[in-house]
Parts: C-alpha cells; structure tokens; sequence
C-alpha cells in the first residue's frame, strides 16, 4: 500500500519519500512500518521507542518534511527520520484522540480531535478551537477551500471556516434539483 498525504491541502504527492526504489510504507494497528522489497528489512516503531500511542489514526508529512502521527491512543508523535518526540496531554493536547493533521498555507499544524475540536501547534504551543469557539467536540476534516480560508468538518457533517480567531458555520451554496 502507498501511502499519500495532502500537500496544501488539495495537491496529492507520496507520503514518504523512499530512500530506495524498493522501499514503501504501510501503517500496522501496532505503528508506523517501512516496508523495503527486500524480505527481512521491516522496521516497526513501537511505543516503547516514542511513538504516542499503538493504534495510528492519521499521518501527515509537513513541509518542512517531518512525519506527524496521530494516534486514537495517545496523541500527536514527531518524527524527524531518526528519533520521536511525542506529545500528550502533559505537553498542552486537549485530547489524546487525534483524527486528522493538516497544513495551512502560513505553515501551522492542525489537528483534528474526537472530543476536544480542533488544535492548532502555535510556537508557545497548543490552541484549542471548542464549542465556544463555534466548533462542534468531533472534527474530523481539516482543509484550506479554493480561496485558501482554513475549514473545518466536524462530527456533525458542519463546515466552519477560521475567521482568524473563531470558527462560523457555512452554508454550502448547493443547486437545488
């Protein structure tokens, strides 16, 4: 299985870029596995090594070529190509459950939560976007639209879109049969 991301939130390219021609990737319920051709080279990450949780929900790759895992176990892991650096409620997630992981177009990482709305990974850290900042408790989707305007899709099957400090509802504008 090859493993795609979204670049910039609409443009699709490789996930991981191999370090061969024979190498792919593949997500396992236990981790992330690199899957070379060559039989008795796969190399699992595990828990135990710093990746957050062992049931991976989502994986992105930024473009400053980091991988983000999200986790439905555990949180949001950072992995540079040689080491983790996991991130759990005790460094500022508001829920473990991590959905999705998208870019916007300035470079910000968000996250997508089961419980707690949306993330964003600011440089001080973590900005929670809840219920009172006009999100619903799941998101599901995070996407910039054709004019670049950051959105949302919550539990609720709600498109919201960032004004830049709180999400408002959209109403697609649907032709009518």
């Amino acid at each position: 299985m090859w493993i795609t991301k979204q670049k910039k939130f609409g443009r699709r390219r490789n996930f991981y870029e191999p370090k061969s021609p024979n190498e792919r990737s593949a997500i396992r319920s236990q981790g992330l596995v690199t899957l070379p051709n060559a039989e008795g080279e796969a190399r699992r990450y595990i828990t135990g090594e710093g990746l957050s949780g062992k049931r991976v929900s989502t994986l992105y790759q930024s473009a400053d070529g980091v991988i983000w895992i999200g986790a439905a176990d555990g949180g949001l892991s950072e992995f540079d190509g040689v080491r983790f650096r996991s991130y759990t409620m005790a460094q500022g997630l508001s829920d473990t459950t991590i959905l999705t992981i998208a870019e916007d177009g300035e470079g910000g990482l968000w996250l997508g939560t089961y419980r707690s709305g949306a993330m964003r990974l600011a440089r001080n850290g973590f900005v929670t976007y809840q219920e009172s900042d006009g999100l619903g408790p799941s998101v599901g989707a995070v996407f910039e639209d054709n004019s670049g305007e950051l959105c949302v899709v919550n539990g609720n099957v709600l498109i919201s879109r960032f004004d830049g400090s709180r999400f408002v509802a959209v109403r697609p504008n649907l032709r009518s049969r």
